[in-house]
């Protein structure tokens, strides 16, 4: 079992399983297994996110890869509607390239192709992902305004899948992906966004994922597994201010324990989850527990004071408990 207790918001300090990507440009290490899972022929493509900055040092190894890629150009007004519209403004004009990579160019050539059209449910069949979740995702790729603040926005997709799911199967966690564990190796098996938390073709396909991560990095794998059961509080932008939209908005504590009928987690350290701040303040790196009240969440930091996140403001947190696959909503006192 790894020992989380001196990451303190560095993980590199205990992620030792993580040297064996040290050659490969930060922004790229998360889509490693992606990578090698087309190499390997398990996936039949990938879509991959990078800054032209980030292109221009991924070249090299993605050359070394001897697979097909399509850059485009583009710019990044056209997502991010699932975040606040100031975080959309400084988003829209930096420049992107969309990497279209499959095994020969034919088949990139027709992601890049359906891509360009924002052909979203056929963009993810091309990508390998179950149907249901492609159909799940596409069902709700439509604008709605707000209802507080008449602002534009995409629904929350973390927020669907919880709704839909029965119980958690740490094989669909993508949670991990937006935190600063995706700087140090895959942060999770999974690249789409499932249907759900047990969704039974997510399952299968992250099995042969799995395989593909044990035979190339296997002490990573490893410690990917301890990191992607770790617990989880996670908080609902559904009734937030539109400045702090947030699909991700949460904590992951890394080695964490529940316990006390689920409002506990002790041990372990805090690692934020997305933007990492809900109406009511930030949310903490390095905290050692996590008490979730009736009004508040107390975090219990290292030096022995408490940072508290009112629930009056952010609203109660949902704890996801991946050891066990239980799924915890804490109600509002009113």
């Amino acid at each position: 079992m790894t020992d989380f207790s001196n990451v303190d918001a560095r993980p590199e300090l205990q992620l030792t399983g993580s040297r064996v990507f040290a050659p490969v440009p930060v922004a790229l290490r998360h889509s490693l297994l992606e990578l090698e899972a087309i190499s390997r022929g398990c996936k039949p493509a990938a879509l991959i996110l990078l800054t032209a900055a980030e292109f221009a040092a991924a070249m090299p190894h993605l050359k070394a890869s001897h697979l097909s890629i399509v850059a485009v150009t583009a710019l990044k007004h056209r997502g991010y509607l699932q975040i606040g519209p100031q975080a959309r403004e400084r988003l829209r004009f930096e420049r992107q390239i969309r990497l279209c990579v499959a095994p020969n160019e034919r088949d990139a050539r027709r992601l890049a192709e359906y891509d360009e059209r924002s052909d979203y449910e056929r963009v993810g069949m091309l990508l390998g992902y179950p149907e249901c979740c492609v159909r799940a995702a596409a069902a709700r790729d439509e604008l709605r305004r707000d209802d507080g603040s008449g602002v534009e926005r995409q629904a929350n997709l973390i927020d669907a899948a919880l709704a839909a799911s029965t119980h958690l199967d740490v094989s669909c966690n993508i949670l991990l992906r937006e935190s600063a564990l995706c700087g140090y190796g895959p942060a999770s098996i999974i690249s789409h966004y499932p249907c759900s938390f047990n969704c039974t073709r997510t399952s299968a396909l992250a099995d042969a994922y799995h395989h593909v991560l044990v035979d190339k990095w296997p002490r990573w794998a490893r410690q990917l597994g301890e990191l992607l059961r770790s617990p989880v509080l996670w908080w609902s932008d559904r009734f937030w201010p539109p400045q702090f939209w947030d699909e991700m908005a949460g904590v992951v504590q890394l080695g964490g324990n529940v316990d006390h009928g689920g409002r506990r987690i002790s041990s372990g350290v805090s690692l934020p989850l997305g933007f990492g701040r809900t109406p009511d303040g930030s949310l903490p790196s390095g905290a050692v527990a996590i008490d979730i009240g009736v009004d508040v969440t107390a975090f219990h930091l290292p030096d022995g004071t408490q940072q508290l996140i009112s629930h009056s403001s952010a609203g109660p947190p949902v704890l996801l408990d991946w050891c066990s696959g239980r799924v915890q909503r804490h109600a509002r006192q009113t």
